[in-house]
């Protein structure tokens, strides 16, 4: 369906095909435990390197709708779980990346600056008011106000197009 909304099982795959992978299925008995139970909302915070997105790959494989995974779990760990079966591929996942999210907040920051436009960051200033606030620097909603008569760079313009 999209990227962000039932995304599949692709990256999974790719970890799969990986030269090195190490089985961590058993995480989805885990998780399937705690479906339905005051214990139902998890945050997976670890060091950098140590499987984050690979986890959230292999869970959004496992539960979204958006493919069918039944495959790539023979043969894993999880296959023993009681729920198994219950949940594969029964559930809308959504998958968000907050570090891409984070990346791409920052070089709209750093792309304003550039131009001698400022944000004005505080406390009394969240994230909506200083969105609103590049809009209206803009002007309209889109790239064709902002440049108007002026040369501007390929990925400066795909970078405001993917980010609005």
């Amino acid at each position: 369906m999209g990227i962000y909304v039932n995304p599949g099982n692709k990256a999974f795959v790719r970890a799969l095909n990986s030269e090195i992978y190490i089985d961590k299925t058993d995480l989805i008995t885990v998780v399937n435990n705690r479906i339905d139970t005051m214990n139902g909302y998890l945050c997976v915070s670890r060091p950098r390197r140590f499987g984050k997105s690979m986890a959230a790959d292999m869970l959004t494989a496992y539960y979204s709708r958006g493919c069918n995974s039944a495959a790539l779990f023979e043969g894993r760990k999880a296959k023993t779980g009681e729920a198994f079966q219950e949940h594969l591929n029964r559930h809308h996942v959504i998958r968000l990346d907050i570090q891409k999210f984070l990346e791409t907040t920052g070089r709209i920051f750093w792309f304003y600056r550039r131009r001698g436009q400022r944000i004005v960051c505080s406390e009394k200033n969240g994230f909506k008011e200083i969105i609103q606030e590049c809009l209206r620097a803009v002007k309209v909603g889109g790239w064709e106000g902002h440049e108007k008569g002026k040369e501007t760079e390929r990925s400066d313009k795909e970078l405001w197009r993917n980010y609005m």
